[in-house]
């Protein structure tokens, strides 16, 4: 039987934003700005718009509870996907 104590130490995103909700494009973009990427880059190397990138940084921030790059790479580095 769980405690709540011990349900409160595990990281609630692990429970809250199940890794199938992050996408493959949106994983590769997780990828490429934790190793520093610009958003124009990113688009180019993925072939996607600038405004595309934007796009799928709102719908990261979101799926992880994070309201900005450093946070959101954080918490893809403890999940396993950037």
């Amino acid at each position: 039987m769980f405690h709540a104590k011990a349900l409160a130490s595990f990281d609630d995103e692990l429970f809250a934003h199940p890794l199938q909700e992050i996408t493959r494009k949106q994983q590769r973009i997780l990828h490429h700005l934790a190793q520093g990427a610009s958003g124009d880059e990113i688009a180019d190397a993925l072939g996607i718009t600038r405004d595309g990138v934007n796009f799928h940084l709102r719908k990261i921030y979101s799926k992880l509870s994070k309201g900005n790059a450093a946070a959101a790479i954080a918490a893809a580095t403890r999940l396993g996907i950037a």
